[in-house]
């Protein structure tokens, strides 16, 4: 994981792109490669953003399995003691993604980095298809 910071900051209609630098921090790939998923005045519950997320990772090999959790996520299995997307509401009173390992969170690509997140669902990434993965990695190594 390589820390990649957020370029633009939710505003008014627009949306922040905390999603599109955490996966290019996960996946260590350069911020352009990733697309911005909830561009403009979308709603992280438009489909639209959520059809462009999963058809991304799809072509790429990966599934990216979304678990709601209740209580901050306090009860996880430890099994998630890796690298993985965490989002909630964010002192800011916006929607916001981070990584996280366990319980803690590593990177924050907002620039306020206040790491005051309530998670409520969190995101593991599942390799579906090893051949497509493997060459999506060798292709931006």
């Amino acid at each position: 994981m390589i820390p990649v910071m957020q370029t633009i900051m939710h505003s008014g209609g627009q949306n922040g792109n905390c999603m599109q630098a955490c996966v290019a921090s996960l996946f260590e790939l350069p911020l352009f490669t990733v697309p911005h998923f909830f561009e403009g005045d979308e709603t992280p519950e438009n489909d639209h953003g959520w059809v462009l997320y999963y058809s991304w990772f799809e072509k790429h090999g990966i599934r990216p399995n979304r678990v709601k959790l209740k209580d901050n996520g306090h009860g996880l299995s430890p099994a998630w003691d890796f690298f993985h997307l965490a989002e909630g509401t964010s002192k800011r009173g916006t929607r916001h993604c981070v990584i996280r390992k366990g319980f803690d969170i590593v990177h924050d690509p907002h620039p306020d980095d206040d790491d005051k997140l309530v998670v409520d669902i969190i995101t593991e990434m599942l390799i579906c298809d090893p051949t497509k993965y493997g060459e999506f990695m060798l292709r931006n190594m």
